[in-house]
């Protein structure tokens, strides 16, 4: 199978926050969209983004998101039964 290379990254949209005391910033959810069937969907306040950039992988969030649907979805076994390596160019 084909590893994608896009990923449809949209801001899960938490309820409004009526707490007196704003300074404390909670982590912003994503939703990640992998796969050809999945990217090629119109949804609202959705980017397309790459993991890498300049041959180097710039977004780790996005990245371990496409590796456990590569584990799950293309090689349909375990990180601990099919370890993979990555490597870049020297």
């Amino acid at each position: 199978g084909d590893i994608p290379s896009q990923v449809g990254v949209r801001e899960v949209l938490d309820e409004m926050d009526d707490t007196v005391d704003q300074s404390t910033q909670k982590a912003k959810m994503k939703e990640y969209f992998i796969g050809r069937t999945f990217v090629n969907v119109a949804r609202p306040r959705t980017e397309i983004k790459s993991y890498m950039r300049d041959c180097m992988i710039d977004d780790w969030d996005i990245f371990e998101q496409l590796v456990d649907y590569s584990y799950s979805r293309i090689l349909f076994s375990e990180s601990q039964y099919q370890p993979v390596l990555f490597s870049e160019a020297a």
